[in-house]
């Protein structure tokens, strides 16, 4: 009965353990990301004509899709992004840009910007 419960209180701190790895690496991932979209969102500024009149969508949202390759600290990010035109008119069009992360994170260089 005591090698019962004590394999039992092994196992649930084994669980515990797993599950607070598996939490701090989401954290780490979405923390990751968060990054990349704010740096994102810059690098998309800069190619507009009013960038003080771009409404990005928060993070997270369905607008947002970042897809990393976290060995390569390279990022995806694909959003919406709502712009008023010249004349006015408010309109909406979809950004994907490349990001490529410095170890150090103090930098994030752009790839590839295309906005539609």
């Amino acid at each position: 009965m005591v090698q019962g419960l004590i394999g039992f209180a092994s196992l649930v701190i084994l669980v515990v353990i797993i599950a607070s790895v598996v939490r701090s690496c989401d954290d780490r991932e979405t923390k990751l990301k968060r990054e990349a979209y704010t740096w994102s969102q810059q690098y998309v500024r800069r190619q507009l004509l009013d960038p003080d009149k771009a409404v990005f969508p928060p993070y997270p949202d369905d607008a947002v899709d970042i897809s990393m390759d976290e060995k390569e600290e390279r990022f995806v990010v694909r959003a919406r992004i709502e712009v008023e035109s010249p004349s006015s008119v408010r309109m909406y069009h979809t950004y994907t840009v490349e990001l490529l992360r410095h170890r150090a994170g103090l930098q994030w260089d752009l790839v590839d910007i295309e906005i539609r």
